[in-house]
Formats: structure tokens, sequence, C-alpha cells
């Protein structure tokens, strides 16, 4: 039996995509998983996958390549599917064992770089590319799972690649049935709780939308963790001015499979993330699950989403700090229900026909163990 082994050192043990995704289709099939993190503190098995992980918070760079070592040395497998450059070089030097690099990450990103300037940041970015390149030499295959971050690499072409996109797998989503507005208006954000990722904007065009219609209840729902002190200052401050007819709740992240039967019972789902050079150029993950879910969308107007989704018509891609063009395409919805439906199918039958992980699954695991 062949045995294949993901290594993370950017994703928990249980992520969605290694875990619930590639791992479990490779498991189902009767080969041997082992998925190894630095992550979190998790040994044991879950199903037939194996985790043996640990948590790198104290550790230097080479006691994670250490760690990791010690692991593959316990289970020999023949593949390795790697999520970051630190992952392959922790797996290189293992004879007769198949490397793939997962690539998921832009090296270097925004967050690798937070905090730094001058040359202090020039140097750190040099060096991440430098180990970036490194990694990319040394990988046998590649998957990407967005195409623009697969740019730096299409070059390589002796090496085998494969596209393998975010999409969910449709049996983790629960379907609720659509509901009308006769008790108010349902709203969801979920991610970062800052201004990068668009929390704010989402603040304010909730705001906006029931400043425009007093008589309707409007419920904005947060699936966040904990922003920095000045962003929860200012959350304070909107909960204190927040207009009467606005709800807002808001819970920390939930486990996988507690967020994909928890997302759908809501009307529209809002991601208004900053448009800069990199937020622009990558396809954010959870859109494919807002689709399965059935719902129309309001986004940010990427340009990853708009070469990624074609066409977009199951809701609407706006300037994210355009709260007034935003309320007025709620309203639309709000005060047309069939064209609300209308939306809500096609986000559904989108997800059915080509954004659901049964498209990708057979070429990924032949991919992986041919």
């Amino acid at each position: 039996m062949k045995k294949i082994a993901f290594i993370n050192t950017a994703h928990p043990p249980l992520d969605d995509r290694t875990f619930y995704h590639q791992a479990v289709s490779l498991s189902a099939r009767g080969y041997g998983v082992f998925i190894i993190s630095s992550k979190q503190e998790m040994v044991g098995r879950h199903g037939n996958i194996m985790i043996d992980s640990f948590d790198d918070t104290r550790l230097s760079q080479r006691e994670k390549v250490k760690a990791i070592r010690q692991r593959l040395g316990k289970y020999l497998p023949d593949v390795l599917v790697c999520d970051s450059p630190l992952a392959v070089v922790a797996s290189v030097g293992r004879r007769h064992t198949i490397i793939i690099y997962d690539v998921t990450e832009w090296y270097p990103s925004k967050k690798n770089l937070a905090g730094l300037s001058g040359v202090g940041r020039w140097a750190k970015a040099a060096a991440l590319l430098a180990l970036n390149a490194y990694a990319a030499w040394r990988t046998d295959r590649f998957v990407f799972g967005e195409r623009g971050k697969a740019r730096p690499f299409r070059w390589m072409r002796w090496k085998q690649m494969l596209d393998a996109p975010y999409y969910p797998d449709l049996r983790y989503i629960r379907q609720y049935p659509l509901r009308d507005f006769v008790q108010g208006v349902d709203l969801l954000y979920s991610g970062p709780f800052n201004d990068d990722k668009g929390a704010f904007n989402v603040l304010r065009a909730a705001s906006v939308l029931a400043c425009s219609k007093p008589g309707l209840q409007v419920n904005l729902r947060l699936i966040c963790a904990a922003g920095s002190e000045a962003d929860e200052q200012r959350y304070g401050r909107w909960l204190a001015e927040a207009p009467a007819n606005l709800h807002m709740s808001r819970t920390g992240y939930l486990p996988f499979e507690e967020y994909c039967h928890a997302v759908g019972d809501c009307h529209f789902f809002l991601d208004l993330r900053r448009i800069d050079a990199e937020n622009t150029r990558c396809l954010p993950i959870k859109l494919f699950y807002y689709l399965a879910c059935g719902r129309p969308v309001v986004y940010s107007d990427l340009k990853a989403i708009r070469k990624g989704v074609q066409p977009f018509e199951f809701g609407c891609l706006a300037r994210p700090d355009d709260a007034e063009g935003i309320c007025r395409f709620l309203l639309d919805c709000i005060d047309h229900p069939d064209r609300y439906r209308e939306y809500a199918a096609k986000a559904r039958r989108a997800a059915e026909k080509q954004y659901n992980w049964g498209v990708l699954e057979e070429k990924f695991v032949e991919f992986v163990m041919s």
C-alpha cells in the first residue's frame, strides 16, 4: 500500500483543503495517509488518517525542519505533499520519494513582511524569494490552487503540474430553504476582523442599508476571531452608533464541518476586502462555499474573480468602499424577490455543475499517485 504524507508548515492538520478534501479522497481509495503539521499539537487518528503534528510557536526554522524529518523517518511515505517552501526543504533528501508542492500562498506575501520596512523588508523578501526558488527546483510536481499563483513556476515545463482550485465537496454543505424578507434581511461576513479583508466595509454597507430602509430589520452575522486592539475599539464605536434596526451578532471561527452547516442560513454573503496588488490576484476560497450554499454574493471586484469565475452571474462585484452602490444592489434583490431567487439558483447551479470538488477529485488522486 502506497503511503502519502501531507507536510504543512502554513496550515493546521485539519485544514479544509488538506484534510477534508485531499487527504479524505486519498484515504477513501485505500492509501495510507499521514498529516504532519507544525501549526497545532495533535496526535492520533481521524478516521483512517493519521495525524502527527506539533506546535512550532517556540521553534526555530531549523528545529521545525528537524521535527518534520523525525516524523518522516517514522512513517517512510512514498509521496509528500507540501504546503510551503519550508515544508519542501524539510522533505528534501529522501530517496525514492516524490515531492509535490501545493502552491496556495504568495511567497513573499503581505503577511510575511508585516511590520518590516526599509532594508529589513527587502532583505526578508529576497530571502523568501530564494527559499521559494530552491523549493521549486527540488519539487517533482506542482499543484496550484490558483492560476495566478502558478505564474512564477510555469516556465518549469518539464515538471508535472495540476490546477486544483479551492472547490468544496458539496457533501459538507448544508442546504437551507430560501426565505422571504418579511422578518428582515440576514447578511453574513466571515474572515479576519480587519480593514484589509473588508470587515469594516461590510459594517458600513450594512449600516447604509439599515438607514435607507428604517422599516427593515437588518441582521449582520460576523464569523471572525478578535482583531487588533484598535479594530476592537473601532467595532465598539460602530455598535454604539449603529441604527436601531441593525442587529449585529458575532462568533469566533467555527470548526470546518460546523461552519459548513451554519453559514447557509442567511440571505446574502458579503466580502468587501481591500483591492490592492495582492488581494486582487487572490481568488477567495469562501466564494465557492457561498455559491454551494445557493445564495447571492457581494464581493470586491477582484481580477482573480473575473478571470476565475466566468460568467459571474450570481451577485454583485463592487468597489468595496461603495456602500451606497452595494445597498442599491441589496435593495433591488429585496424589492424584487424573483430576481433574488434567480441569483440564488444560479449560484447553486454553478456549484453543482462546475465549482465543486467532485470535478477535481479523480484528477487529483491520479496526479498524486501516478
